[in-house]
């Protein structure tokens, strides 16, 4: 393998193989030079004995959901993995889904910033919620995103 371009794929029970590019100097000598040669090894023995883990499902509730676009203003280097963990915690269990749905940087957002737009879907298994309701879990979500530094754009 490409000393800088490959990668070893591991389990709980152990390594499974490799994935990469081919070493260069092989690719020279077999005359692939001008190629991006992949290679992988994998052992299939130990990838059959790895039990996949059970599916959960969940109820579809019968009651409507209520949507909600955010537009935020997000620092460019803040992981999106923790604006979505600050919304579903500010939130509450109503928030049953977070979308990205845009993302934009240009003209009108300052440099080291973009707009990210998030639909946050609210539903209730035992009922219909009301605007209250959803208008409170959203406030939940926007505190903790302006905690992180995000500002709601107008």
């Amino acid at each position: 393998f490409h000393p800088g371009a490959a990668l070893r794929i591991d389990s709980p029970s152990g390594p499974l193989g490799a994935v990469g590019l081919l070493h260069p100097t092989l690719a020279r000598a077999w005359g692939l030079e001008r190629l991006e040669v992949a290679l992988f090894d994998l052992d299939l023995d130990r990838l059959l004995e790895i039990e996949a883990p059970r599916a959960a499902l969940k109820p579809i509730s019968a009651f409507p959901a209520s949507r909600r676009d955010l537009s935020l203003l997000v620092d460019t280097l803040r992981a999106y993995a923790d604006i979505e963990a600050a919304a579903r915690r500010g939130a509450g269990a109503a928030l049953t889904g977070i979308d990205l749905i845009d993302v934009f940087a240009g003209k009108g957002i300052a440099a080291g910033k973009h707009s990210l737009t998030l639909r946050l879907t609210f539903t209730s298994l035992e009922r219909t919620l009301t605007d209250p309701e959803v208008n409170a879990a959203v406030d939940g979500a926007l505190g903790e995103l302006e905690a992180l530094g995000a500002e709601l754009r107008a």
